[in-house]
């Protein structure tokens, strides 16, 4: 509450003095809704990840899971042309609207929709559950399909319904890139000895899963690589690339969280 509060003075000040930031939202919402990090940075270095792992050209579709505050769609507005397609899906009202607003209406290929879709951390009154939803997209639909820090905080019968709609929503040849904290030989090591900044603990509901927090399981979750692998699978994707991430203690990274490249053959 005192970082919220902070930071609504400090973008009172900025918009006082005329200083703030432009084509970003302001920083409550970026806290809020993008979590820690440089907000720009990070957006320009996952548009690199799409473009060098999931060979995203300016006149590619892109489906945007969990879009948040506009942190990839900003910087796609300048790569892509317009022929490109640019579609923003999230649980959250409040960045939508000011994606909506600041972004929508300056590009007409963007666009960005409400999932009304519970979420014990970002839509408490949500009316329809994760493992019930479609995504309201036809049949391979998208050229790429991003999933930056969803999956780090949806429970099983989420994460399944969500792989699968993936799948159906992106073309033959299509690639997805997912970030996850996935449990293996090495992270648990890391976790056990200390090196973790994240304390992933064992959860009643699953053996396939572990949360930050028992009461808040959406908080933070972390799935057993083989898990995953095997849903990856199973949907029918096939897994090109795994980037481990910095998350548990790592000195070799690519980025934060782990990376999961995968195709639709």
């Amino acid at each position: 509450m005192r970082s919220l509060f902070k930071d609504l003075i400090l973008d009172a000040v900025d918009f006082v003095r005329g200083k703030q930031e432009e084509n970003l939202p302001p920083r409550w919402i970026r806290r809020r809704w993008a979590g820690k990090g440089d907000f720009k940075e990070i957006g320009e270095k996952f548009l690199k990840y799409l473009i060098e792992l999931c060979r995203l050209t300016p006149e590619s579709s892109i489906l945007d899971i969990g879009c948040g505050a506009g942190r990839m769609a900003i910087p796609l507005t300048r790569f892509f042309n317009t022929k490109g397609r640019y579609e923003g899906i999230d649980v959250a009202c409040i960045p939508l609207r000011w994606c909506k607003r600041n972004i929508e209406r300056r590009h007409p290929n963007f666009h960005f929709r409400k999932l009304d879709v519970y979420s014990g951390v970002y839509n408490p009154l949500g009316k329809r559950r994760g493992a019930d939803v479609e995504f309201p997209f036809g049949e391979e639909s998208f050229d790429v399909v991003l999933a930056a820090s969803l999956f780090t905080h949806l429970l099983q019968e989420d994460v399944e319904n969500y792989i699968k709609e993936m799948y159906r929503v992106l073309k033959k040849g299509g690639r997805s890139l997912s970030t996850w904290f996935l449990l293996n030989e090495e992270s648990l090591g890391l976790i056990e000895g200390g090196k973790s900044s994240l304390k992933f603990k064992a959860h009643p509901g699953s053996t396939f899963y572990k949360v930050l927090d028992i009461h808040r399981p959406e908080k933070g979750i972390a799935y057993t690589e083989k898990w995953v692998r095997e849903l990856f699978k199973k949907t029918g994707f096939v897994i090109e690339a795994i980037h481990y991430g910095s998350w548990c203690g790592r000195k070799e990274y690519l980025n934060g969280q782990d990376i999961i490249v995968a195709r639709k053959p």
